[in-house]
């Protein structure tokens, strides 16, 4: 599905800009400096730099107005019987929070964290509750199993739905956004999806021994595609970027909705998308400037959007 650039999903994209790679350069060489061991503090270290790279200041500000957004919704491969629980607990559960009776609501305070709860697909309806934002895209998902949970449309309006709520915490002064899901039968969707991702056989293995896997063992099962070292990553992704922004755009996006049609639907569906794709392409400026430039054994100068 090609978003539309003026959709807010597309306007929303389109304003994400690099971290600073000098922040993050210079956390990093501060963590040096410290007095302990490098890596003693874990995962602490990564988000302290990261958190200087996205915010161009080192060391990084200590956020003061978390939101925590909350989104219940139930999936439809329920109905195959994977979970002993009627899905009326979502509901239950989140309404619960609501009141201030779920673990979050007792963790939330010792960091002045505000909690959303968030109705994005309940299959159920939802009494009102105190905080409670009612924006549902629809009433459950339907079981993937036997069709697609969702359709694209859908799944764009949920995110941004997310989208939204982000804005609105930002603009009444939130500095850090958290997210959280509630949901029978979301692990089994989350399983189904790094079983396509990897395979039945690995995906049985994670899932029944719960090993951790390493950065260079997530690139060889393609789950990644590519892995540097920390000190790297700034550069390599300025690489990528400016190869796809001189690439061309109109050939890119039909690649990548090619691709994508290939993995998520029929064959019949996936070769229409691509006679689509290559007839759009042939009255583009871009192949046409392409063709000329191969003739002329030089650079192409591609200028589609």
């Amino acid at each position: 599905m090609t978003i539309d650039p003026g959709s807010l999903l597309g306007r929303t994209i389109s304003s994400i800009t690099p971290t600073d790679s000098k922040a993050l350069a210079a956390a990093e060489d501060r963590q040096c400096q410290l007095t302990k061991p490098p890596g003693s503090l874990g995962l602490l270290e990564v988000i302290g730099c990261q958190l200087s790279a996205i915010c161009g200041q080192v060391p990084p500000p200590v956020p003061t107005h978390p939101v925590l957004a909350v989104f219940a919704g139930d999936h439809g491969v329920y109905e195959q019987n994977i979970t002993c629980w009627p899905q009326e607990v979502t509901v239950q559960m989140l309404i619960n929070m609501c009141y201030g009776g779920a673990s979050i609501n007792a963790l939330a305070p010792e960091t002045g964290t505000q909690i959303w709860p968030v109705d994005i697909g309940l299959a159920n309806g939802v009494p009102d509750a105190p905080g409670l934002r009612r924006l549902r895209v629809r009433s459950g998902t339907a079981d993937f199993t036997q069709t697609s949970a969702m359709t694209r449309e859908e799944a764009q309006r949920a995110i941004e739905v997310g989208i939204a709520l982000a804005d609105q915490a930002v603009a009444g002064g939130a500095d850090v956004l958290l997210t959280g899901e509630v949901g029978l039968g979301n692990t089994t969707s989350a399983s189904a999806l790094i079983a396509a991702a990897i395979g039945r056989i690995r995906a049985m293995r994670m899932a029944l021994l719960a090993e951790r896997i390493s950065a260079s063992e997530a690139f060889s099962w393609g789950l990644v595609s590519a892995v540097y070292p920390v000190d790297e990553f700034e550069a390599e992704v300025d690489k990528v970027v400016d190869t796809l922004v001189s690439g061309p755009a109109v050939a890119l996006r039909k690649t990548k909705d090619a691709i994508n049609a290939a993995t998520l639907t029929e064959l019949d569906g996936a070769l229409e998308r691509e006679k689509q794709g290559q007839l759009a392409l042939l009255d583009s400026r871009d192949f046409r400037e392409g063709t000329k430039a191969f003739q002329q054994r030089r650079p192409a100068n591609f200028t589609d959007s």
